[in-house]
């Protein structure tokens, strides 16, 4: 409320304020997302020296129990699939903030809670970007165009992804995770897909299984899998790109036990990663 009866001499006064948006959460928020990009205990680490802007660009990590040589993961839509990091063994944003946000810093210092509260809601309303493989309206297309010249048709590929191809059984819908449920969250699963690139691999404890990750946006991962196998390969002891539509690596290798996609015709599985793409 402003008294503006001698505005014209310069003397409006405010006299009272209603607040319409509370700018709190805001706040909170830019300082989430200034402790996401800086590094703070000046070790060369950050949150975004591993998640760029957020996301995944092919980084690796290493990092003990168990050691190993890791894939950076994504940090967009995360929020609703804990547990999180790799091996999972954080069980909320708030958890890893604190965890790896201390061991980014070399517990030096280690985060405040109130730098952990700030830092898991900047993390929680990082979006799935929108889907280039879905109509304006965000429905499914009838055929979609895949990355290598060929085309699927979605609504096939959903009948086969919770059907013969057996995919629903470790990413059932909504978040296409089991990660999604309490009842189900935490599990360990071993489907046969490659534990580590062949790189060093004498100094890697190579445990099996991992927690099935969410397909939401995986059209935008590149690679995919813990290990990065599906995408990247290795020759003469270096990485190489081995493949730039790791969703057709995935399901037609050879031996893997993920699912049933070898048993799929190749036009099958045409339908099977067009649907894949639109999630």
């Amino acid at each position: 409320v402003v008294d503006v009866r001698e505005a014209r001499a310069g003397r409006a006064q405010v006299l009272r304020q209603w607040p319409v948006v509370d700018v709190r959460p805001r706040e909170q928020r830019r300082l989430g997302q200034v402790l996401y990009y800086s590094d703070v205990g000046r070790t060369g680490m950050s949150c975004d020296a591993c998640h760029l802007e957020g996301h995944t660009g092919g980084v690796f990590f290493e990092k003990t129990r168990p050691m190993r040589i890791y894939r950076s993961t994504t940090v967009l839509g995360s929020r609703d699939t804990p547990p999180y990091f790799t091996p999972a063994s954080t069980r909320s944003l708030a958890e890893t903030a604190d965890t790896v946000g201390g061991r980014n810093r070399y517990h030096n210092p280690d985060p405040l809670p109130s730098e952990v509260e700030a830092l898991a809601l900047f993390s929680s309303l990082l979006p799935t970007p929108p889907n280039p493989y879905r109509g304006a309206d965000g429905a499914p297309l009838e055929t979609v165009a895949l990355p290598d010249g060929r085309s699927g048709h979605p609504a096939k590929g959903r009948a086969l992804f919770e059907g013969r191809a057996r995919c629903v059984t470790c990413h059932p819908a909504p978040l296409f995770t089991l990660d999604q449920d309490p009842s189900t969250r935490g599990q360990y699963q071993d489907v046969g897909t490659p534990v580590a690139l062949p790189l060093r691999l004498e100094q890697q404890h190579l445990v099996t299984g991992a927690a099935p990750p969410s397909l939401v946006g995986t059209w935008d991962v590149w690679p995919l899998l813990t290990s990065a196998t599906a995408g990247y390969a290795v020759q003469e002891d270096r990485l190489v790109v081995g493949s730039r539509f790791p969703l057709r690596t995935l399901l037609e290798t050879p031996g893997l036990k993920h699912g049933d996609a070898l048993a799929l015709t190749p036009e099958e599985r045409d339908d099977l990663v067009a649907y894949l793409l639109t999630l």
